[in-house]
């Protein structure tokens, strides 16, 4: 017998409901601006940030779920893997990277 390869196309990703009328999928992207007031205590932190793209994403911030976090090729946050890590979510976006990038 012989292998089966198949090329097709892939599916567009499922789109959601946001503020404002806007429409969201996996792959669009959320801007979040880090205030000076967190930027003096060593940057904002990843439950803050959780936090502030929930509120950004949905009128309704408890029915939106943060599945991961990125940073080019650095994966932040996972929920599956951070969820309740209580120190990981207190730590700024900034030692969590600093940590990953020493690796």
């Amino acid at each position: 017998a012989l292998p089966f390869f198949a090329f097709t196309s892939p599916l567009p990703a499922e789109v959601m409901p946001g503020l404002q009328g806007r429409q969201y999928t996996i792959w669009d992207r959320l801007k979040v601006r880090e205030s000076k007031k967190a930027l003096a205590k060593g940057g904002i932190s990843l439950r803050k940030l959780i936090r502030r793209i929930k509120q950004l994403a949905s009128t309704n911030p408890k029915k939106v779920s943060v599945l991961s976090i990125s940073f080019g090729p650095y994966l932040l946050y996972a929920s599956f893997l951070h969820d309740d890590d209580k120190n990981h979510l207190k730590s700024s976006l900034w030692n969590i990277l600093e940590e990953l990038t020493e690796v």
